[in-house]
């Protein structure tokens, strides 16, 4: 599939793309690193909204919130907001400050909506605020490990946390009692994304490094299970689809991959596209359709109609 083109190209930011998200059907989100969030139509294709969501900052990272019918923005101002879609009209209705000033780390939301891991302004300190509240419930300092470079968490029956570090430490914690249950030095060099299922027994990360890790989690040890490798190092993303079942990558060859997740990490497809770095991408099952969100460095952002499910 690597001579597939996309199907739309998204044009209107004027500044790299940092982060895109599929929210609630048909809206599609795409915010840049001068703080700018356009809203789209997939059933159109159009940019129906621009704000200002962070002025004078830059855009870390856009999170599906409340069932997609919201959306957060991460900027380098210490702010996280919440936007509500309003029918296409996005409205600010909650500001949390934290002390995540200059952060590099995307935040991490848990699956239930409650809690927001966010490094803090010693990019060592990873921080937990509950939602709700805007209260800071917790903060610990990593002392070896450098600073905290991506966070994600399990379904909330599960009680997981996984958090990827400078020097390539994978920690995987009980959101409980915030110990450390399992831990391994996955990467060489940086960890610039975690995923996990949803029961949280198996993981992936990506690195600056060429590779690609998937392990399994128990009460005492992270064990790799399969790798990818690369022919040239720097991912920067990986997103599970919600069936678990593809696993997406983008990095810094300017290319989307796109792998099984089930069993073993098989290659299904490269797209290529993009002219600079692809810094993030999403998955949308609609309408007998499975949309692909891709978006880069170059200002531009790409959907793509590529079918991974068997037909019936």
């Amino acid at each position: 599939m690597s001579s597939l083109r996309p199907e739309r190209i998204l044009r209107g930011h004027r500044a790299p793309i940092s982060s895109g998200k599929f929210l609630a059907y048909p809206f599609i989100a795409t915010g840049s690193s001068d703080g700018v969030v356009k809203l789209w139509k997939t059933t159109s294709f159009k940019n129906i909204s621009t704000i200002q969501a962070h002025p004078d900052s830059s855009l870390i990272s856009l999170t599906s919130f409340n069932s997609g019918n919201s959306f957060l923005t991460q900027g380098r101002d210490s702010l996280v907001k919440t936007w509500d879609i309003n029918q296409g009209s996005p409205q600010c209705s909650n500001v949390l400050t934290t002390n995540s000033l200059h952060s590099f780390c995307k935040l991490g939301l848990s699956k239930d909506n409650k809690i927001i891991a966010i490094s803090g302004n010693d990019p060592n300190v990873l921080e937990f605020w509950n939602y709700t509240t805007q209260e800071n419930i917790h903060s610990m300092k990593s002392t070896k490990n450098g600073m905290v470079m991506s966070v994600t968490f399990s379904d909330p029956n599960s009680n997981k946390i996984c958090i990827g570090y400078e020097n390539g430490m994978v920690n995987v914690l009980d959101i409980r009692t915030y110990e450390v249950i399992s831990s391994r030095k996955n990467h060489s060099q940086p960890v610039l994304s975690v995923c996990m299922n949803t029961g949280g027994t198996i993981g992936v990360s990506c690195s600056a490094d060429p590779e690609i890790l998937k392990f399994s989690i128990s009460e005492t040890k992270i064990e790799i299970i399969d790798k990818f490798q690369a022919n040239t190092p720097g991912f920067a993303s990986l997103v599970l689809r919600n069936d678990e079942k593809i696993l997406g990558s983008c990095g810094w060859d300017k290319r989307i991959r796109i792998f099984s997740f089930k069993r073993n990490l098989k290659q299904l497809a490269i797209l290529k596209f993009h002219k600079e770095t692809v810094n993030d991408l999403d998955f949308l099952i609609a309408n007998e359709k499975e949309l692909i969100l891709s978006v880069s460095k170059d200002k531009r952002a790409a959907i793509w109609n590529v079918p991974f499910q068997k037909k019936k």
